[in-house]
């Protein structure tokens, strides 16, 4: 998942969880694992190259534990997790270093996002979650604490639990450590209130690449999915393939494509889309710090993170939201769902 840059849209990954609540003891009670090593749970090890990363990791983790050199010591440790947070299989070195770290140590607020993920490389975001439970109330660094709040919120969002996510994304602003974090709290908080599967999408009035208006009213009879993208994220290259296929399967109904592309420029987004054969609406929303919910999709339908998409119906009732970081069911058919059946 990739995240937009503050204040408007950031791509990230997002939602974690682990179904042992870790233990966390004071510094030097154990060794890591030695170099090269792989603990229980490192099945995703495949190559030299990984293993040499996570020997690199677990000899900077020794050094934090021994404390030398000291003025760095902490250095050592975060770029530790970061090692760990770049390379598939690194899920059993952080829970094993994880239970060295004292929950009074300022470090969780250096390595939380690292330790986020790690699960999520592993395709373990269940797992992290149940691991911020256990912690976040115990561990003492702030912005620690708002980023387990804000990941168990998300969670809890995706999974239907409004009123357990709206806890912690409220719990998440009063912390207000991390000034990202806070941010896409209000963002989720106006996402449940006012974004709502089977509810009116909001209308939008914005100008495509070609200087057409594109507006709900003026699309009143199709169906119509907007896509938030951009053309050098990864991640949003599975959500444009899915939308492709989709589209040329169902030739069946009225439907609009509307590509909003995020930092993107009127340029680029025409010689990817010609690159891509791709026959869409484009809207180049480059200037994402203009906040007019009016003229930018994005603030409109709450685009704070891509790949996203929305589907609404010809009545202008919004059908679903898929995130970026949901793994419920395939984007194809969660697309296909929500433009119901096809005729014959």
């Amino acid at each position: 998942m990739k995240t937009a840059s503050s204040p408007g849209i950031k791509g990230y990954v997002s939602t974690l969880s682990l179904l042992l609540v870790i233990s966390l003891c004071a510094c030097g009670e154990k060794s890591p694992p030695k170099p090269g090593s792989a603990p229980p749970g490192a099945g995703f090890l495949v190559d030299e190259k990984a293993r040499a990363e996570h020997g690199e990791a677990s000899e900077l983790f020794r050094r934090y534990l021994e404390g030398r050199p000291a003025a760095s010591a902490k250095n050592c440790a975060i770029e530790a997790f970061q090692k760990w947070g770049r390379v598939p299989g690194s899920v059993g070195y952080v829970e094993e270093a994880l239970k060295k770290i004292a929950v009074t140590d300022d470090l969780w607020g250096k390595i939380i996002d690292y330790v986020y993920t790690a699960y999520c490389n592993e395709y373990r975001k269940k797992d992290a979650i149940r691991l911020f439970e256990g912690l976040k109330n115990r561990v003492t660094s702030p912005r620690a604490r708002q980023i387990m709040l804000f990941r168990t919120g998300r969670h809890r969002m995706l999974s239907g639990d409004r009123s357990g996510a709206r806890a912690c994304f409220q719990e998440s602003i009063r912390l207000n450590a991390d000034p990202f974090y806070t941010e896409h709290s209000r963002f989720h908080i106006y996402d449940m209130e006012n974004l709502l599967i089977g509810r009116r999408a909001p209308d939008f009035r914005v100008t495509d690449i070609r200087g057409n208006p594109v507006t709900r009213k003026g699309l009143k009879g199709k169906y119509i999915i907007l896509l938030f993208w951009n053309s050098y994220c990864a991640p949003c290259s599975r959500f444009i393939s899915a939308v492709k296929n989709v589209q040329a399967r169902r030739k069946d109904i009225p439907l609009a494509v509307i590509a909003s592309g995020v930092h993107d420029s009127d340029i680029k987004l025409s010689v990817y889309a010609r690159e891509q054969g791709l026959p869409w609406i484009l809207v180049s929303e480059q200037n994402s710090l203009i906040r007019d919910i009016n003229t930018k999709l994005m603030y409109a339908f709450n685009a704070h993170e891509i790949p996203y998409l929305c589907v609404i119906d010809p009545a202008g009732i919004l059908r679903d939201k898929i995130y970026p970081d949901e793994e419920a069911r395939p984007i194809e058919e969660r697309l296909e769902k929500s433009l119901g059946p096809a005729t014959p």
